[in-house]
């Protein structure tokens, strides 16, 4: 972060910063727009936190917009909180994409959300 503060501050550029969660989170409305077109989407960032813990955030993409909303603030927890938090945000009409590799080092944990779509 020091070192890009510099490189703005000497090119005379302005610098903002997005938080890691957030941006895995717009990377899944690049990946495919038509899909946030049709219907309210859940976008789930779950990243391996080590020592058995995760770092998630859930993300609302409304139809048609390109803006996300937070609908679960970052934290770090345990895999199984995780899976129950994002599972509670699941429902009629909506889709949930899960990004990260979270889900793919605690399986078993994630196990009850095998139906959601995962972005690699």
């Amino acid at each position: 972060m020091a070192t890009a503060k510099s490189l703005a501050w000497a090119c005379g550029r302005p610098l903002i910063g997005v938080p890691t969660l957030e941006a895995w989170a717009g990377r899944a409305i690049s990946i495919d727009d038509t899909a946030a077109a049709g219907a309210d989407q859940v976008i789930g960032v779950v990243l391996d936190a080590r020592k058995g813990e995760v770092y998630r955030a859930a993300f609302a993409s409304d139809p048609g917009a390109s803006q996300l909303r937070r609908i679960l603030p970052e934290a770090v927890v345990t895999p199984e909180a995780c899976a129950d938090s994002l599972l509670s945000l699941v429902g009629a009409g909506s889709t949930v994409r899960l990004l990260g590799d979270g889900p793919t080092r605690y399986t078993e944990a994630f196990s009850s959300l095998a139906s959601l779509e995962q972005v690699p």
